[in-house]
């Protein structure tokens, strides 16, 4: 029976490479960037790099839906019990997946610039995106007051600065008194604008201080999997 490797198996003898290689690749590529960004230099290196980052991110996504259509076929083809919710979802997933290919060759060579596929897709995953995000936004409220104990300064100030800023994205409640859309713009950038540079230039730092130890061979990585 085979066995997993811990992660600090694998930080030791022949197993190290697959760590430290992929942290030692990432530290460089991240302090380019970094050079880049606070001096100006290494614009042709930069665009290079941005270049192939993007070559290899298409092929991986090519990859990742070849895997999840391998999966559905196979899952289709073994499941014999219809009442199984995984065929109809790997069924439904094949099923899409041809008729949209179908439907950008029917306009070749525009294929997904083509108006009946940008219709299409619109009326469907279009709609099907912001209802999700829409739902994630009131998931997101149930959570807050369900799980959020106002009993600090700091929440209670995280709580009444959200709801400032909610209720400039609720149309109707600016439509109803003017100064909510006032107010929500504040917020965003009197308070949202400086808090969030602030988490840029801290994720900063943790990124040269990361790159740094990874040079030296002294990260043990992000991935850790043992607590």
């Amino acid at each position: 029976m085979s066995r997993t490797i811990s992660y600090s198996e694998m930080l030791k003898g022949k197993n190290a490479y697959l760590v430290f290689i992929p942290l030692f690749i990432a530290s460089v590529i991240t302090g380019i960037f970094i050079v880049k960004y606070m001096t100006g230099e290494l614009k042709p290196l930069v665009s290079q790099l941005s270049t192939t980052g993007s070559i290899i991110a298409f092929f991986t996504q090519l990859m990742a839906i070849a895997t999840m259509l391998l999966w559905s076929i196979s899952d289709v083809r073994r499941i014999k019990d219809w009442k199984d919710k995984s065929f109809y979802s790997s069924a439904v997933t094949l099923v899409i997946f041809v008729a949209f290919i179908l439907l950008g060759l029917a306009e070749y060579p525009k294929l997904q610039a083509g108006k009946t596929f940008d219709l299409f897709y619109l009326y469907t995953a279009g709609y099907l995106s912001t209802s999700r995000s829409f739902n994630m936004w009131i998931a997101f409220a149930v959570m807050m007051v369900r799980y959020m104990r106002v009993n600090t300064i700091e929440a209670a100030a995280y709580f009444v600065v959200l709801w400032m800023y909610l209720f400039r994205e609720l149309t109707m409640l600016p439509g109803l008194w003017p100064p909510f859309a006032s107010i929500g713009t504040w917020v965003e950038t009197a308070l949202g604008a400086p808090a969030w540079r602030t988490l840029v230039i801290v994720a900063a730092v943790g990124a040269v201080l990361v790159a740094y130890r990874t040079l030296l061979m002294r990260e043990r990585g992000i991935m850790e999997e043992e607590a």
